[in-house]
């Protein structure tokens, strides 16, 4: 259970990060150092996640819990909120 909490967590703050730079963006508009940082935010927010759903999929091919396999979704459901996010910003509000 402390694994599922944790994983929550994690994705909670790269959610709730995520949504901040996206509203700031919305706010300022064109390519600001807001547009910098959430492209930094998005290459180090990859990364992080990447090695946490490796670390959860070589935890889940030795223990077979199904805590793990709900862990593995919690954070691979941010990936289309970022992509939506990502849309918006390239298509409409970078010009």
């Amino acid at each position: 259970m402390k694994q599922l909490k944790t994983t929550s967590s994690i994705a909670l703050f790269f959610f709730a990060i995520g949504t901040l730079l996206f509203v700031l963006q919305i706010i300022i508009r064109g390519i600001t150092g807001v547009t910098i940082l959430g492209y930094y935010y998005v290459m180090v927010s990859i990364i992080i996640n990447l090695i946490i759903i490796v670390i959860l999929l070589i935890s889940l091919l030795i223990e077979r819990k199904l805590e793990t396999l709900k862990s593995i979704g919690i954070i691979l459901a941010n990936i289309p909120i970022a992509y939506l996010y990502f849309y918006i910003v390239t298509k409409y509000l970078i010009q």
